[in-house]
């Protein structure tokens, strides 16, 4: 009996995301500080792509020679500048990485304010960085060195153990910022640094071997580390307890004069990043005894640069579908108040029209709203399933001319469109700090 190789070829269907739709996705998701950033960064390296300044005010979005907005401040501090705002605006609560933008901007160079803002707007919930400074430089195209410079500014100034890439980084950075003398502390970085492991299994006896010191001087390391570390960064120092700046919207809803109860929807972005394919090159890709290798290039730039730019409108039109099916929705709510509020979730959203659920998510995620009656408010506002019940409950109560029962609340929530338990009318009540009704 002898072997033999055959070769057979077997067709099979599978669905893989194109490299245009992962581009197309991750832009998307980018809020608009890193969108801006991102079309500078494209305008810089391709001269195809032409960037328009048009001076719009950050909240209607209208140009200012025309902008309808009165009562101007200073907010300053706000990005390290300093911006135009409204009185009377809600403001947004910033995140700490908002408010380290705004404290750091000023000590780094003003070419790496982008590169500051794309640091602190990776960080995650625990103040951590998961890219690597060789990952983030060959992402936005510049050195390691800038991105090492930047980085230890924020691990510097931010708030202990900020920037770093995993628990142990966390654990150490806090520890350089401890001036304390002592066997706890200096056993307790031997331990982070090397021993982990052994720390989180409570292996006393294995790291007082390997470190050839005390089981005592081990479990006070431990201790210390217990206490005084924790395993992500905080932002409990009072400089980071400050006024929230003014929201600025990415999205904006209007009232239509000729149709009251009627609403439009705007994307501010489209004013405040105006992009288009240069006309020169347009005009150069058609020029008569361009050199071929020239014209080689000319059309491969002017290739990048409508792709890039058919990306940023598919965005916007996505922004748009998605506010412009949310409004229908909730026209009511806009019309006449938190008591018509709709419940309505991200995957209806999808179904109505007609993208991936995911897709939504990154349409609206962290995206400000201008609402009609002059309020900022999140786009996830809208999503908050609890949020409509809650408001209405707070109003039924404001406005009760003797103090109502949880379960007469709860009846009267059911017939105005949102069937809750009693219980759960309790929990919302505690939440909001209502007393029961035999105290109010």
């Amino acid at each position: 009996m002898t072997a033999t190789l055959t070769l057979e070829v077997t067709p099979r269907l599978e669905q893989r995301a194109s490299p245009e739709l992962l581009a197309y996705a991750g832009l998307l998701a980018l809020p608009t500080l890193e969108l801006e950033s991102l079309v500078e960064r494209e305008a810089e390296r391709n001269p195809a792509l032409e960037r328009l300044q048009t001076p719009a005010c950050p909240l209607c979005g209208e140009p200012g020679s025309v902008c309808a907005c009165r009562s101007r401040r200073r907010v300053a501090g706000t990005d390290g500048l300093g911006f135009d705002a409204l009185d009377g605006y809600v403001a947004a609560e910033p995140t700490p990485a908002e408010v380290m933008l705004a404290e750091l901007a000023p000590i780094v160079a003003t070419d790496d304010r982008p590169l500051l803002a794309y640091l602190l707007g990776s960080l995650d919930e625990r103040g951590f960085i998961d890219s690597t400074v060789d990952e983030i430089a060959c992402r936005l195209g510049v050195s390691r060195a800038r991105v090492r410079t930047v980085l230890a500014v924020v691990r510097r100034h931010g708030p202990a153990g900020i920037g770093a890439s995993n628990l142990r980084d966390c654990l150490l950075l806090q520890l350089d910022r401890m001036d304390e003398p002592g066997a706890d502390v200096r056993v307790a970085r031997l331990i982070v640094d090397r021993h982990l492991d052994h720390l989180a299994a409570g292996r006393i006896g294995a790291m007082a071997a390997a470190l050839d010191v005390s089981r005592a001087e081990v479990a006070g390391a431990a201790e210390f580390i217990r206490t005084r570390l924790r395993p992500y960064a905080t932002f409990d120092r009072p400089r980071f307890q400050r006024a929230a700046p003014p929201a600025i919207p990415d999205v904006v809803i209007r009232e239509r004069v000729e149709a009251p109860g009627e609403f439009s929807v705007e994307i501010l972005e489209r004013r405040r990043v105006r992009l288009v394919v240069a006309p020169s090159y347009v005009e150069a890709a058609c020029a008569p005894g361009l050199a071929r290798a020239d014209r080689e290039r000319v059309d491969a730039q002017l290739i990048q640069a409508r792709a890039f730019v058919d990306r940023v409108e598919r965005r916007w039109e996505t922004m748009r579908a998605v506010a412009e099916f949310v409004v229908a929705r909730q026209r009511d709510y806009l019309a006449h108040g938190p008591r018509h509020m709709k419940r309505l979730t991200r995957a209806e959203v999808a179904a109505g029209v007609g993208f991936h659920e995911s897709t939504v998510s990154r349409a609206t995620n962290r995206r400000y709203v201008l609402l009609p009656h002059g309020r900022v408010a999140l786009f996830a506002h809208f999503f908050e399933a609890a949020r409509g019940p809650r408001t209405v409950l707070a109003q039924l109560i404001a406005e009760e001319r003797t103090p109502l029962t949880d379960a007469v609340l709860a009846d009267e929530l059911t017939r105005m469109g949102f069937p809750l338990a009693r219980r759960t009318v309790t929990k919302y009540r505690e939440h909001l700090g209502i007393p029961r009704h035999t105290e109010r």
